[in-house]
């Protein structure tokens, strides 16, 4: 892992980051942290400036390299144990 990567990111990025790890959409993530969409795609566009990276694919492995992503359940899928599913 290579937790140096995040040093240049702010606390929003990260979040963002997180969220483009988990295979999110730019709605997803505005969504998930009360942003617009336009907003999440600005950020994931900076992120691409910071990190170096050519696309959405990049930022994902750049998010496990990091650690701020682990291998897992996706966000979006409910098991048994979380209750029954909204609507």
């Amino acid at each position: 892992m290579h937790p140096e990567l995040l040093n240049p990111l702010t606390s929003r990025e990260r979040e963002v980051l997180a969220g483009v790890g988990k295979g999110e959409s730019n709605q997803e993530i505005g969504a998930r942290l009360h942003i617009s969409p336009d907003t999440a795609r600005t950020h994931v566009s900076r992120l691409l400036a910071k990190l170096g990276a050519r696309d959405r694919a990049q930022l994902v492995v750049l998010s496990y390299e990091s650690g701020l992503t682990r291998p897992g359940r996706p966000s979006t899928e409910r098991s048994a144990t979380d209750g029954p599913s909204p609507g």
